[in-house]
């Protein structure tokens, strides 16, 4: 398990991460769209709202809390890329972090999370190995399983995927 996303009302793992991460990443898009869809009717006519136009205020009302959602969306976009990046779930991030602090306290080595396997790879875990292109396309395509290391692998963390 990751965590509980309410926004989806159901709990993100490894079966369903992938399906998260995109569906961030279309809601950032389609975002960004109306922004800049909207962005010239209000640069053109600002904060004023005509007397007449009863829906110029609507339209900012639109622009601003777009604009909001998606500045929270990209935060937990880079926020789950930097995830992804390292290996970590949610959960591992924050006993990462306290693992890290108690091992700078200790002056003992600096702790290494076991399951970073490299940038590459560690996307590779989440989107397969395909093409970025065709990886952000909605698909039903199963993650690569299991998403550790068996007695094939020789129980070598580092020699999955």
């Amino acid at each position: 398990m990751d965590h509980f996303c309410p926004w989806v009302s159901n709990t993100i793992g490894y079966a369903n991460y992938r399906y998260f991460l995109l569906m961030l990443f279309w809601t950032f898009i389609g975002c960004v769209y109306v922004v800049s869809m909207l962005t010239p009717y209000v640069y053109v006519n600002g904060i004023r709202i005509p007397k007449n136009m009863k829906h110029s205020a609507y339209l900012l009302l639109m622009y601003i809390t777009t604009f909001s959602f998606a500045a929270v969306l990209m935060m937990f976009l880079l926020f789950h890329a930097m995830l992804i990046s390292t290996g970590q779930t949610t959960i591992d991030f924050w006993g990462n972090m306290d693992r890290r602090r108690r091992a700078r306290l200790h002056n003992d080595p600096p702790f290494r999370n076991p399951f970073d396997l490299g940038v590459r790879r560690n996307w590779e875990q989440v989107f397969g190995r395909v093409h970025w292109s065709v990886a952000v396309l909605p698909s039903f395509r199963e993650p690569p399983w299991p998403p550790y290391a068996t007695k094939e692998d020789g129980g070598d963390v580092h020699k999955r995927i």
